[in-house]
């Protein structure tokens, strides 16, 4: 409390109540059609869920691998970049087939892809590194440092790294999996923010070269191509070492192969399960294996 002196003695003045200064106000758009103009443009950051990302993601620069292999697929530009169905595409060839480039994760376009093959023919385009160099920059506008290879070699069995996210739209009929063995070179910068597990940021993937292309529609044809030579009766032990991958990998392939119903399972061999080329396998995938 505070007080005033009177003569000899002191009065006692009322205390105020204390009130926090007002908030300032924030500054906002006069319509409703500003507020939607603004909110249009508003490219979502990092930190924001798949979901939302994905629908915004034609807004983001793509890498020039992304660039360079649309022109691979279809060399005219104005083909390019196409809406149909609402969706925007990432080129249409000369045959009228939907080329959707996809160098991220699968699972990102695998609802897109769903709607678009029930009235469309549709290519999805998927790179595999099998050799990449690695370009080092102290800045993102300084030039080169070092160049060295990666001991990072990907292989066609990759594919199910990301099959595993894509089994509800592949196989279809109107659907075509092009996987394509590259050769990259990906140039390396120092993170804005630098922590324990993110030492450098890409600033830019670039296509060399394209070793190998194959092209996939049905399970069989995937079989076949990666020469999988199995008994009757096998697990995921005697699939990797048939199929010439890890045993973890081997799994993800198993998984796929289950989902696509190629393979089931038929009984446990111990903790592992055993599987089986399922009915609707042709004679000619039965003899490969």
């Amino acid at each position: 409390m505070q007080g005033q002196r009177v003569g000899c003695g002191w009065h006692i003045l009322p205390q105020q109540p204390f009130r926090p200064p007002a908030p300032a106000k924030r500054r906002r758009p006069e319509t409703r059609s500003d507020l939607v103009v603004l909110r249009q443009f508003r490219v979502p950051s990092e930190t924001s869920s798949p979901r939302i990302r994905n629908q915004y993601s034609h807004l983001r620069m793509a890498t020039s691998l992304h660039q360079q292999l649309k022109l691979h697929y279809v060399a005219d530009e104005c083909r390019h970049e196409v809406e149909v169905d609402g969706f925007r595409i990432d080129a249409v060839d000369d045959q009228e087939r939907l080329i959707e480039v996809q160098c991220a994760s699968l699972m990102a376009i695998r609802d897109k892809i769903r709607k678009l093959t029930v009235n469309h023919h549709v290519v999805v385009v998927k790179p595999l590194c099998a050799k990449k160099k690695l370009l080092k920059k102290a800045r993102r506008n300084g030039r080169v440092q070092s160049r060295r290879y990666s001991p990072a070699h990907q292989t066609l069995a990759d594919v199910f790294l990301e099959l595993v996210h894509f089994t509800q739209a592949f196989p279809h009929p109107n659907l075509q999996l092009d996987v394509l063995l590259t050769e990259q070179e990906e140039i390396r910068v120092p993170p804005k923010r630098r922590t324990w597990r993110r030492k450098f940021s890409v600033q830019d993937r670039t296509l060399v070269s394209v070793d190998e292309t194959y092209s996939f529609k049905t399970p069989q044809e995937l079989w076949s191509t990666l020469h999988i030579a199995v008994p009757d009766t096998f697990t995921t032990a005697e699939l990797a070492e048939g199929g010439k991958m890890p045993r973890w990998l081997a799994q993800k392939a198993a998984y796929c192969f289950r989902k696509m119903k190629f393979i089931e399972p038929c009984g446990k061999l111990g903790n592992a399960i055993e599987y089986r080329l399922a009915d609707s396998a042709s004679e000619g995938a039965r003899k490969a294996a």
